[in-house]
């Protein structure tokens, strides 16, 4: 069945275990090898990994920094965790309405003399 699954859905299937917060390894072992096996079949070569959607490199960098927060291995090439990263970080910041919001709310109460924490 897996074997229908195109390298984006099976990176969303990882991601989604990460944002859950599922420690099954074990699944998560045979999705990362799924990955690598689809990564390394697109001739990959060392420019980039063009063929690897930037969405797909963005949540493959947050699935990594999961990884490394429950200090497990990734399993995923080098090449692919480095791409993963440059994606991630080289993408434009878009606050939501509501984070514009809250910084309209800090920014009042500081004009008033209230001190606010960042988190």
């Amino acid at each position: 069945m897996m074997e229908d699954f195109t390298m984006q859905q099976i990176i969303n299937l990882r991601w989604s275990l990460a944002v859950l917060n599922s420690e099954y390894f074990d699944v998560a072992g045979i999705l990362f090898s799924k990955i690598t096996k689809s990564y390394n079949s697109q001739g990959n070569n060392e420019v980039d990994c063009r063929n690897t959607s930037t969405e797909g490199l963005n949540q493959l960098h947050q699935v990594l920094l999961w990884c490394k927060e429950h200090e497990k291995d990734s399993l995923l090439p080098p090449k692919l965790r480095k791409e993963s990263k440059l994606s991630f970080i080289t993408i434009e910041s878009c606050p939501s309405k509501l984070q514009k919001d809250i910084l309209k709310v800090f920014e009042l109460l500081e004009s008033l003399g209230i001190v606010v924490v960042d988190e």
